[in-house]
């Protein structure tokens, strides 16, 4: 069966599944009566690099993506012997991009990610499928970062750590986090004060749609610092891990602090030393104070 529509054509999506098969609500969309898989996209991480189009995989809001269902059709295209075609919104019918293939070096990625629709779920893993087109570029799909094949360390400004990513809404910062943007503030300004050379930097791994915000790096006293606007435990555990993750992409190995507003009670401040993390906060005069 040769398929029904030309790139660039719109159709209503009732029109296109009566054509071809597939199911009407889902954004990825097998056929069972003709061989093609069809791609909706408005995925939070959807877009086009200039050579690839990104394209979020489905799962259940607050579940780890699996290769199972529509994610699976979508993997399996080329084994199935389906051709995966792209639609993307187009006021109130779908657009035809054309046909798509997967990436047979790097097929898929798994990234950390907050669905925006549930702005109250946790980040989990999603698959990011990455694919090439076969009718030429798509149009009209946002901009996303292509993936970089060595590790880049970026200097950037201050806060980005505060923001949603590019193309999507902002979200308003949690008390927690408008507290660990203040300290920054504050203590960034206090190192500049004293000459320090004081910079941000992002990291983005190698192979990897990954980017790991540094939030302060004290190149005066090779310091890599991180904040948090909580002494809970949660806080206190999530900070150290990330510093953890940060150091490895530093050369020579830096110190490391954790910026708290508060002393940390004393099991946690105690686990801090074992792991060679200095804890530094305000004191009630307004200096700051490390442990």
């Amino acid at each position: 069966m040769t398929f029904p529509l030309t790139v660039g054509q719109t159709i209503a999506r009732s029109d296109l599944h009566r054509q071809v098969g597939g199911r009407l609500r889902s954004r990825i969309s097998p056929s069972a009566t003709t061989p093609n898989v069809m791609l909706f996209t408005g995925g939070t991480l959807d877009g086009f690099t200039g050579r690839h189009v990104h394209f979020t995989g489905e799962g259940a809001p607050g579940v780890d993506h699996r290769l199972i269902g529509g994610n699976a059709a979508l993997a399996r295209h080329a084994v199935e012997g389906r051709t995966l075609r792209l639609f993307r919104p187009d006021q109130g019918l779908v657009r035809y991009l054309g046909a798509y293939t997967l990436d047979a070096a790097i097929p898929w990625l798994s990234v950390d990610a907050q669905d925006h629709a549930h702005p109250h779920h946790p980040t989990v893993e999603t698959l990011v499928f990455r694919l090439l087109p076969v009718d030429g570029d798509p149009v009209g799909l946002l901009p996303a970062a292509p993936v970089p094949e060595q590790t880049q360390v970026e200097e950037t400004d201050l806060f980005d750590r505060f923001r949603p990513p590019p193309g999507h809404r902002r979200n308003d910062p949690i008390p927690i986090e408008a507290a660990a943007q203040h300290l920054l503030t504050e203590y960034r300004d206090h190192l500049r004060g004293l000459g320090h050379d004081v910079r941000r930097y992002r990291i983005r791994p190698a192979d990897t749609l990954d980017q790991i915000a540094v939030d302060l790096f004290d190149h005066t006293t090779n310091h890599l610092i991180t904040a948090t606007g909580s002494t809970a435990r949660t806080h206190i555990l999530g900070a150290r891990g990330s510093i953890f993750d940060q150091a490895r992409f530093f050369t020579p190995t830096p110190h490391l602090a954790l910026l708290t507003p508060t002393p940390p009670r004393a099991d946690l401040a105690a686990l801090c030393a074992r792991s060679g993390l200095h804890v530094i906060h305000p004191s009630a005069t307004g200096e700051w104070q490390q442990s």
